[in-house]
């Protein structure tokens, strides 16, 4: 995920900077951003969870919750 590293106040700079894990789904569900904090906790990069539904991402334990 780019952000704006001259305005550390943008909206895309805080969302991904947050110390929690964030993230956007599409209607069908499927992750259309995340923060930095979930491509680490995910061992992922932005592109390979892009797309992608959340439920693959979900261990079988965290599908029951979801």
């Amino acid at each position: 995920m780019k952000h704006d590293d001259t305005n550390p106040n943008s909206w895309e700079t805080v969302y991904d900077d947050i110390p929690c894990i964030l993230f956007s789904l599409s209607e069908s569900g499927k992750i259309i951003k995340m923060n930095a904090e979930m491509r680490q906790k995910l061992g992922l990069e932005t592109d390979e969870a892009i797309g992608r539904p959340l439920e693959e991402l979900l261990t079988i334990g965290s599908k029951i919750f979801y």
